[in-house]
């Protein structure tokens, strides 16, 4: 078994993780996977003719939604089915993950399917909250860049681990209730994945010619940060802020920062919700208290972030100074 640390757990797979460095020093697993196979006895072919408890609105070429999801109460098991051919299994405690593709199907795609929507709800059956955004620490704190694919939430981190702020999460940050803290952002993969556009501008001309693909057909490039002191935190970090990331604008007056009052902050943070349609309701209401209690206790804003790339330093200074102030605020208030 190879051995990996992901979002505050020990995790163990039969099969190694494509673009993932393994623990050096392995525990006892939270989470086991088992990679080319499903349980024994197991009818998945039976459970996916009966209608499933979610279905993406998302349909491929041939009218099939992109991902179906069973959940099946006599094996306690939920079944993905992704329109590709590929099949996971995860128990209800989400300890055990099972896989199976049709021929054709790379381990590259199996590990960036497992790495999104399957370890998302995992994470969610183990307690956690997931949000579409990238994480990096300011001052301590976990401060999280949310928005739609597109927005720049891997090359605004990429960036400000350039300004000696670490990044936690790329892509999909995971939040943790924890009873003396409060919410905590949990580690993910020590990486940025970035076009090559995005890894040319926050790393110079050619970067994106001696990076590695991560996921061939969508082109964009691996950076490990994980092996560049300082770049990469593997600790978890209390909750600061959440900036939700508008699209790009023209206007000379971006990059900007906008207020967002607490219902609207929440109405938001449920749109960057990850893989919540998909859960049950007794899991979808942990997840929405969880997300009122971002809403509650973290500075949540809006970034507005410029068309302009040369503009990107730009942001990152505008919100090292927001966050600072608003730490500087709330150490004012408990004096």
């Amino acid at each position: 078994m190879v051995h990996y640390r992901l979002y505050g757990m020990d995790m163990a797979s039969d099969r190694t993780l494509t673009g993932l460095d393994p623990s050096d020093a392995p525990r006892e697993p939270d989470v086991v996977c088992r990679l080319g196979q499903l349980p024994t006895g197991f009818d998945a072919a039976n459970l996916q003719q009966q209608k499933p408890t979610y279905s993406s609105r998302i349909l491929d070429a041939q009218g099939v939604p992109i991902l179906r999801v069973w959940h099946d109460s006599s094996s306690q098991l939920y079944c993905f089915q992704y329109c590709e051919g590929l099949t996971f299994l995860i128990d209800e405690d989400g300890a055990r993950i099972w896989a199976r593709w049709v021929d054709g199907i790379t381990e590259e795609l199996v590990t960036a399917f497992f790495l999104s929507q399957v370890l998302a709800f995992v994470l969610h059956l183990r307690g956690c909250i997931c949000f579409h955004a990238s994480s990096v620490v300011i001052e301590g704190r976990a401060v999280l860049f949310a928005g739609n694919p597109g927005r720049g939430k891997s090359s605004t981190a990429a960036a400000f681990a350039e300004r000696g702020c670490p990044v936690l999460a790329d892509d999909v940050s995971v939040l943790r209730s924890d009873p003396g803290t409060g919410l905590l952002a949990l580690p993910g993969p020590p990486r940025v994945c970035l076009w090559p556009d995005s890894a040319e501008f926050v790393y110079g001309a050619d970067a994106a010619e001696q990076l590695p693909e991560f996921v061939p057909w969508e082109n964009k490039r691996l950076v490990r940060l994980g092996r560049s002191p300082g770049k990469y935190q593997d600790e978890p970090a209390p909750l600061g802020a959440v900036y939700l990331l508008a699209p790009r604008s023209d206007d000379p007056g971006a990059p900007s920062i906008e207020p967002l009052d607490q219902t609207g902050g929440l109405l938001e943070l449920l749109v960057n919700g990850f893989v919540s349609s998909a859960l049950a309701s007794e899991h979808r209401g942990r997840e929405f208290q969880l997300q009122a209690e971002v809403a509650r206790t973290a500075l949540v804003r809006r970034l507005v972030p410029s068309s302009d790339p040369n503009k990107l330093g730009q942001l990152c200074e505008l919100v090292i100074n927001d966050v600072h102030a608003a730490n500087a605020a709330v150490s004012g208030r408990s004096h």
